[in-house]
């Protein structure tokens, strides 16, 4: 791939921000359950299941507090995880530099409805137009990526840009190896500048 011909898909959670999970267990850190593995487990189950379509946001953290003993309904400690999530600052200053050298988008696997005001306080657009914000909900039928080959159609299609043109940028391991063998380019993410690394060994930038 060249610079002009090639598109960078972002996830949202666990490369520009962190983990959904992460948030919530930092949010909740005063109980006990945190430090329970079994309680872990089942929050990022519910996780998943959010991901997939499943259960929506405010149905996850309703759920994930009564997992953890916490007495807060769905919405509140929803609206409290989204106010904390923080942009990694590594990140932030790569996704500005490469702004006009290379083609960003932004992939976000919870509903535009109640991640897009948390989006804006954190200043996304500088980084990413709204116009590259993808959410995996906003299609007829859902963009899901434990269903790698109709994701690969569905975000080449959005993009404009034949899907050998498309690199996703995951810090899933299994999420990445499984899009890399459905045949799309792919890298797990680690850090920014393991990232910016990747992408001067690519030939993407200099």
């Amino acid at each position: 791939m060249t610079p002009a011909a090639c598109h960078l898909i972002f996830r949202l959670e666990g490369v520009v921000t962190q983990t959904f999970e992460g948030a919530l267990f930092s949010v909740v850190a005063g109980s006990t359950a945190v430090a329970d593995p079994k309680a872990r487990l089942a929050v990022r189950d519910l996780a998943s299941a959010m991901r997939s379509g499943k259960l929506d946001w405010t149905g996850l953290c309703s759920r994930a507090a009564l997992i953890l003993g916490v007495r807060e309904d769905g919405s509140s400690l929803g609206e409290r995880i989204l106010n904390s999530l923080r942009v990694d600052a590594g990140i932030e200053e790569l996704l500005i530099s490469i702004n006009g050298v290379l083609d960003s988008w932004l992939f976000c696997e919870i509903d535009g409805n109640d991640i897009v005001s948390a989006m804006e306080r954190l200043g996304i657009e500088r980084c990413i137009p709204r116009t590259r914000w993808l959410f995996s909900s906003e299609d007829r039928q859902r963009l899901r990526v434990d269903v790698p080959r109709e994701l690969i159609a569905a975000i080449a299609e959005r993009v404009k840009a034949p899907r050998e043109t498309l690199l996703w940028i995951d810090d899933r391991p299994r999420v990445t190896a499984a899009l890399i063998r459905a045949g799309m380019n792919a890298v797990v993410f680690v850090d920014a500048f393991r990232l910016q690394r990747n992408l001067v060994l690519r030939g993407l930038l200099q």
